[in-house]
């Protein structure tokens, strides 16, 4: 089973639950539900493999109403690399959705790494390559599961 999908189990009914964080920070208060934890960074994101991916509002602003993301990817040996060119669709977007692009353009920058000709090859900086192509397939079901299940509540 994937690291990512810790689930806590709740004695008193025996069901299976998932766990549940408060973050607040910058004046906003979020909740967060497994496998989206507070990352290193006291911000939501996921672990995967030996890296913290982790996402935030930028400071600057999106353009043409789109809201601007700041993202993070923090390895144990303590490499990091981030970002604040992740931007919503027209419609302006939250965490989540923020969180879900993030993790869908890292699967797809980890898979083309297979490809020579792929556009996808240069998204990201090469230092993540090797990590992204190892995680290609974790990185785009945890992608696929934000778009289908609240995990984040802001």
């Amino acid at each position: 089973m994937l690291s990512a999908y810790r689930l806590a189990i709740d004695a008193s009914s025996n069901l299976i639950a998932p766990r549940l964080q408060f973050l607040k920070r910058k004046g906003l208060t979020v909740l967060l539900k497994s496998p989206v934890m507070i990352t290193p960074r006291l911000a939501p994101g996921v672990e995967i493999g030996d890296a913290w991916v982790s996402i935030e509002y930028s400071d600057r602003e999106g353009d043409d109403g789109r809201t601007r993301y700041r993202w993070f990817v923090d390895f144990k040996d303590g490499r990091e690399f981030s970002g604040d060119d992740l931007q919503s669709g027209c419609d302006g977007g939250n965490l989540q959705e923020g969180l879900s692009s993030l993790l869908g353009y890292l699967s797809a920058f980890g898979e083309a790494q297979r490809y020579p000709e792929s556009e996808n090859r240069e998204i990201f900086p090469q230092g993540l390559a090797k990590w992204a192509a190892e995680n290609a397939d974790e990185l785009g079901t945890l992608s696929c599961w934000l778009e289908e299940t609240v995990l984040i509540e802001e």
